[in-house]
Parts: C-alpha cells; structure tokens; sequence
C-alpha cells in the first residue's frame, strides 16, 4: 500500500504530460495538414498516404 502512495503522483504527472504531448502532436497535424491542401494539394495525398 505504501509503494502505490508514492507512485501515485509519478504515474499522474506522466498521463499529464503524456496528453499535453498529444494534443501538441494533433495541433501540428492540423497545422501541416492546412499548409498542404492550402499550397499543394499533392503533398496532403502524400502526407495521408504516410499516416
């Protein structure tokens, strides 16, 4: 019992972390995936094709 009080806040502060990562990684996405169906619309086929 005494180990999960400590692992507690470690295991929080991850998931934490873990999703300000991911919400950065699909604002990036969103960002390249504007800029090229914007310019050109061959490189948003290429980028889906790399998803």
């Amino acid at each position: 019992m005494t180990n999960y009080g400590t692992d507690y806040p470690m295991q929080e502060k991850s998931i934490i972390e873990l999703r300000a990562l991911w919400i950065n990684r699909r604002k990036k996405k969103r960002l390249y995936y504007f800029m090229a169906s914007y310019q050109f619309p061959w490189l948003m086929f290429v980028y889906c094709l790399m998803l």
